[in-house]
């Protein structure tokens, strides 16, 4: 699974350990093509461009960059594509 979620020269872009990587970029590689409206069946064109911490990922998708926020909570991770609107998550336990 990990050559199909990316790229060797995407598993450089970060010193982070494979497995929590892996979730990083599948999570987000899963968002994007959602938000353009072509569901995850084009997932093989989203890149990582950038991990430039450990709450974004850049992403380049079919040529066009897109930002990805990631927010962890009870070892579960939610990652939002940025559209320019103000990003605020709340999380109700029941």
């Amino acid at each position: 699974m990990y050559r199909r979620i990316a790229g060797e020269d995407e598993w450089n872009l970060s010193g982070e350990d494979r497995e929590h990587l892996f979730l990083r970029y599948w999570t987000a590689k899963e968002a994007v093509p959602k938000v353009a409206g072509t569901g995850i069946r084009e997932l093989s064109y989203c890149r990582i461009a950038a991990v430039p911490d450990e709450e974004w990922v850049q992403l380049d998708f079919k040529g066009e960059p897109f930002q990805v926020r990631q927010f962890y909570h009870d070892q579960h991770m939610i990652s939002v594509v940025d559209v320019g609107c103000p990003i605020e998550l709340k999380i109700v336990d029941s």
